[in-house]
């Protein structure tokens, strides 16, 4: 006998609606995520005059029944998936901490399903509010997905770490770390391989006179991205002379709005006339403002200290890029 698998909520008749059947389709349409949905959802703040209690913002969430297949959550519920938005802000009580010591916790959402918690007492019948603020007490400082929780016993998201110090009864906001994350994360990525447009050598030490190298190609950023992640190296750099050469690369970004900049990569180099590769990564924020932009990207090489020259030749090197927009939690 074929199982009834029709998914009778999505056309009008007169059954009632089975439960698993929209959780079913909200793990098919996640693939099976727990997370925030969208970058600005359901951050957690101290309050703003700090007291026991954090605050937990609106946005949008979701927490698979069952996490992994594991024991985490419902067993029961495979395949299946809660979602919910926070329309509104709400408070979280944080228990004080005694003079033997600080502790961690941990601030999420948990979700009490009466089908399978056995009970109906959780749940409030008017609202159908299934779920509820959680606080997992005394935890290790790296705990940080829902796998990390299974005294919890039930679905679970965590949204952020308050590391409380001892005698402790009012939460500020340097006790709270942001340990968010997307259920779905999107990506994009362009890997960029181009000759310099000339060969140069730098000789001077300034350490504020950074030579500017050759600007790569540009890209649209995408409209989601809330990050840029680069990663690229200079191939084909030569020591010239006979002493050493010394300094840093970074990049530069400019999305239209200005310049924004990696941290810079240290080198140290000898051996006259030898090859060697330059790195240069790190990751910058986007603003609203940046997204949709066209965009650009060029290494900066500053030679710092030494008695011996870098040597870029255009017919021996190489500039590789790997460019990755990026779409993370964004914190207040």
């Amino acid at each position: 006998m074929v199982a009834n698998d029709s998914t009778l909520w999505a056309v009008n008749g007169p059954v009632e609606t089975d439960a698993r059947q929209p959780r079913h389709f909200a793990h098919s349409a996640l693939g099976g995520q727990t997370g925030i949905i969208g970058p600005l959802s359901c951050e957690v703040l101290a309050q703003p005059t700090p007291n026991n209690t954090v605050r937990i913002l609106p946005g949008g969430f979701c927490i698979e029944a069952n996490h992994g297949g594991g024991p985490l959550g419902y067993p029961e519920a495979p395949r299946q998936m809660y979602v919910h938005d926070l329309m509104q802000t709400i408070s979280q009580e944080i228990d004080p901490t005694d003079s033997s010591g600080g502790r961690i916790d941990v601030v999420g959402i948990v979700i009490d399903d009466p089908q399978f918690e056995g009970t109906t007492e959780l749940i409030d019948w008017e609202t159908h509010r299934f779920w509820r603020p959680h606080v997992a007490k005394g935890v290790s400082s790296i705990a940080n997905r829902p796998q990390h929780f299974p005294e919890v016993g039930r679905p679970f998201l965590p949204l952020a770490r308050v590391t409380i110090p001892a005698s402790t009864a009012t939460i500020t906001q340097d006790m709270i770390t942001d340990i968010r994350f997307l259920a779905v994360e999107r990506t994009k990525f362009d890997t960029i391989v181009q000759r310099p447009d000339e060969s140069r050598t730098l000789t001077t030490s300034n350490a504020s006179d950074y030579v500017s190298l050759d600007q790569i190609r540009s890209i649209i950023i995408p409209q989601w991205a809330t990050h840029v992640k680069l990663d690229g190296e200079i191939i084909g750099c030569a020591a010239t002379g006979s002493g050493d050469v010394n300094g840093r690369v970074r990049f530069v970004f400019s999305p239209g709005t200005g310049n924004k900049y990696t941290g810079s990569v240290p080198f140290n180099e000898s051996n006259a006339w030898s090859r060697f590769t330059l790195p240069a990564f790190g990751t910058i924020p986007l603003d609203d403002n940046e997204r949709g932009r066209r965009s650009f990207f060029r290494f900066q090489v500053q030679r710092t200290t030494g008695s011996g020259g870098l040597s870029i030749a255009s017919h021996l090197t190489a500039y590789k890029i790997r460019v990755t927009f990026v779409e993370d939690p964004i914190t207040s």
